[in-house]
């Protein structure tokens, strides 16, 4: 079973492997305080044909599980959150606000002061001067007819024939 002994696992105190101890020796106690029993060893190994390395290494975890101590569980930690606000207001009384200009009293005055304001809008100042071409283009169209007309008149009166037919169907014909 010698060759068994570091595959199967350490010795136990003075016990072999296989859990027959050395004649003359009684148990002793392992690491952790408990007392290996040889014939249990003993009957696992003679139950099992061969040594099943499986149920071994499954004792070996329980002892071990077993002798751990349990942790002692976690106390909740307590957090102090210390939060103040203060707030102060200090009111200090104001001046008097200031007096609105005064409106003026005189008329031109204050059409005066309408008309700058109105001239300040740049679309204001565009559509007044848009209008003011335009009334200038109607009054240019209408004296140049007027003068046309005139014209006319000044050559018919000058032509005889013209002025003939003029007498001749009345005032009626006449261009006015």
């Amino acid at each position: 079973m010698a060759r068994w002994q570091g595959f199967l696992g350490p010795r136990l105190g003075n016990e072999l492997v296989d859990g027959a101890a050395p004649s003359g020796h009684a148990p002793r106690p392992n690491t952790d305080g408990q007392v290996a029993s040889t014939a249990r060893h003993a009957d696992t190994l003679q139950a099992q044909p061969n040594g099943h390395v499986r149920s071994l290494v499954r004792e070996a975890a329980q002892t071990v599980a077993a002798s751990v101590p349990p942790r002692p569980s976690q106390t909740p930690v307590q957090l102090i959150i210390q939060n103040s606000s203060t707030v102060t207001t200090t009111q200090q009384p104001q001046e008097k606000p200031p007096q609105p200009p005064k409106m003026p009293q005189n008329m031109w005055e204050l059409s005066r002061k309408d008309l700058v304001d109105f001239w300040t809008s740049p679309l204001n100042r565009i559509c007044l001067l848009g209008l003011a071409g335009f009334l200038l283009w109607i009054y240019h169209d209408n004296s140049q007819h007027k003068w046309r007309m005139s014209e006319l008149q000044r050559r018919i009166d000058q032509n005889p024939f013209t002025k003939l037919v003029a007498l001749a169907f009345g005032p009626s014909s006449w261009p006015k």
